[in-house]
């Protein structure tokens, strides 16, 4: 049984201009731990193109997927495609000035059959968006201190 797609987005403001952002995102892409600032998603692989993660929903569980196809359109982005636990495909905008704004935009569908209930679609929401609220808040954190 397949479920359903969720369609996310998430607005990150980041309290620097978008030039600045995307001399700090090269530094995350160029390393070998690009989500180092976020403490529920652990990096497992990274290769440059692809990168595979598990992350704490939060909520009790965990899930293991692969960002594959990562490609910089700079300035306007990065776009990625998701397999494992998680298939779909996302973008990331950069956005604004003076400051930036991430934009995120993610289509994905769980495939571990106990998430395909549809009675457990607010759960999973919600998990997402606990963890994105935590990502926002980890990434500006990460953002000023790499500026200081």
């Amino acid at each position: 049984m397949t479920g359903a797609a969720f369609t996310f987005r998430s607005t990150w403001p980041v309290p620097v201009d978008a030039s600045r952002l995307w001399e700090l995102i090269g530094v995350l892409l160029e390393s070998d731990d690009p989500m180092v600032w976020w403490p529920s998603v652990r990096t497992l692989a990274y290769s440059g193109d692809r990168l595979t993660v598990e992350a704490d929903s939060r909520l009790g569980y965990r899930l293991e997927f692969s960002l594959t196809d990562l490609r910089v359109d700079r300035p306007h982005g990065l776009s990625f495609r998701g397999e494992g636990e998680l298939d779909g495909a996302g973008r990331v905008a950069v956005t604004g000035a003076p400051t930036a704004t991430l934009v995120i935009d993610w289509t994905a569908t769980p495939r571990p059959g106990w998430m395909q209930g549809r009675w457990l679609r607010p759960w999973l929401r919600l998990g997402h968006r606990l963890v994105m609220r935590q990502g926002r808040r980890h990434f500006t954190a990460w953002v000023v201190r790499a500026t200081a």
